[in-house]
């Protein structure tokens, strides 16, 4: 059914549809790693308690793996959790063959490039024949020469050639 504000007509419809998806809980949208990372990162997941919203355990996760200070004393992780997470961050170092906060680093940065390249277009430097004399015609040296030239070739054509 259309909708129009001028002839009032389905507005109560949209009303309803927009209330209804402002009512709807959005899942997050987190940055994806690569694979192994990915992986790592679950694990954490794992360990950390269910006290902690769903929505926040990523976030805490990868703060685990930076060892952020501040969070590891807020989560007061017991013995053999904190045995695991070292684990898996002496596995992820291996894998990658870096540290933990170089490594974090590069896979934001990938993550970065990649959106990157969704967004942007890389544009073509092939110039068509109407942008090559465009350039030429609208060259800060060239364009007044050009200017008297076609106007001189117009009143030798039209003045001394026709009349």
């Amino acid at each position: 059914q259309p909708i129009s504000a001028l002839k009032k007509i389905g507005i109560s419809q949209l009303l309803h549809e927009v209330e209804k998806i402002t009512n709807q809980q959005a899942e997050p949208i987190y940055p994806q790693y690569d694979k192994q990372f990915e992986a790592g990162l679950a694990q954490v997941i794992d360990l950390l308690s269910d006290s902690i919203p769903n929505h926040q355990k990523r976030f805490y996760a990868i703060k685990l793996l930076e060892q952020d200070q501040v969070i590891l004393d807020q989560l007061q992780l017991n013995a053999q959790n904190m045995l695991d997470l070292t684990e898996i961050i002496a596995i992820l170092e291996k894998i990658y063959a870096d540290d933990m906060e170089a490594i974090i680093v590069n896979q934001r940065y990938q993550f970065i490039e990649k959106i990157t390249e969704l967004v942007t277009k890389d544009s073509d430097k092939t110039f068509n024949l109407s942008d090559n004399i465009d350039r030429l015609v609208t060259n800060r040296f060239l364009a007044l020469p050009i200017f008297a030239a076609v106007m001189w070739l117009t009143y030798f054509l039209s003045i001394q050639t026709v009349g």
